[in-house]
């Protein structure tokens, strides 16, 4: 009787750790993008409003690294988030990750309304192709950058850079993924926001880091 009863104390222990595990940090996601949020509920999600929901993403460029840690803690060291300590990581993170995200959002946004002059000229439109692989390799150079960052924290911002778009020429398919889940992400968010913000975003940090860490290290081992 007490083995059952210990057991059954573990396992709700078990059961609560992943569940405030899994919570906090979506929790955490949806604060620092309250502004994406507003968005959403006011502004209609069309390609001529891009800008305003561009910068509403510039958040969570930092936010995914905080992510990025909760998982990597809760997966591998098996501890739980603490939550007065997610917002000077999210500080933390700003300062070194924000320029570069923001550099990929305005490329990305740059494309796009270039994408709009060149569609009204026969020759413009030849040009398309290449404004897609722009906006493709921002995204993946951005997202690629964000989990080398988490990855060496003490990393200097060349070479952090340098790996990023190593691995999103080197291994493009695996960015191609990563914008795909990424995509699926942004979805869920502008579909269902109150169900995606509490779901997706761990979610889809846990793949992008596992993605990028094993694509890097074939790389390092020259496969």
């Amino acid at each position: 009787m007490h083995v059952r009863t210990q057991f059954a104390g573990n396992a709700f222990t078990r059961v609560f750790n992943t569940a405030y595990a899994f919570f906090i940090p979506n929790l955490f996601f949806l604060v620092t993008n309250v502004w994406l949020i507003i968005t959403l509920l006011t502004v209609p999600l069309t390609l001529r409003n891009t800008l305003p929901y561009l910068l509403a993403c510039v958040p969570m460029g930092p936010a995914f690294i905080v992510l990025f840690q909760c998982a990597d803690d809760f997966l591998t060291h098996h501890e739980l988030p603490r939550w007065w300590r997610l917002f000077r990581q999210y500080g933390q993170a700003a300062k070194k990750t924000i320029g570069v995200w923001t550099a990929a959002l305005a490329i990305l946004y740059i494309a796009i309304v270039d994408s709009f002059v060149f569609v009204q000229s026969p020759l413009g439109k030849w040009l398309l192709p290449l404004m897609i692989i722009v906006s493709l390799v921002a995204l993946m150079t951005g997202l690629n950058f964000l989990t080398f960052a988490y990855r060496n924290p003490d990393g200097r911002f060349k070479p952090l850079l340098q790996a990023a778009l190593m691995l999103t020429g080197r291994r493009w398919y695996i960015g191609l993924v990563n914008l795909v889940l990424f995509t699926l992400f942004l979805l869920t968010l502008a579909a269902k926001p109150a169900l995606g913000f509490m779901i997706a975003p761990i979610i889809f940090t846990t793949l992008l880091s596992l993605n990028n860490h094993q694509a890097f290290r074939t790389i390092q081992k020259g496969r």
